[in-house]
């Protein structure tokens, strides 16, 4: 048997950088892959729920267009 099919473990740490790699270039976040598993890094916490930090970064777009329409 092979490596990889002894240790389903690997298999899954790989899968879960190639999304992470994907979600990362689609979203426009920095890719590092030290961030994976990586609760601080902000790219990985938008990683996990993307729809918050979609949210986030439109309030921030909002907020930034109020400020400067108001200046």
């Amino acid at each position: 048997m092979s490596y990889f099919a002894d240790t389903p473990e690997v298999v899954q740490i790989f899968d879960d950088l190639d999304k992470f790699r994907d979600f990362c270039r689609f979203e426009g976040y920095r890719f590092n892959e030290r961030d994976l598993y990586n609760k601080n890094s902000k790219s990985y916490r938008a990683f996990l729920d993307p729809a918050k930090a979609r949210k986030e970064r439109r309030e921030k777009r909002l907020a930034r267009l109020k400020k400067r329409r108001h200046s």
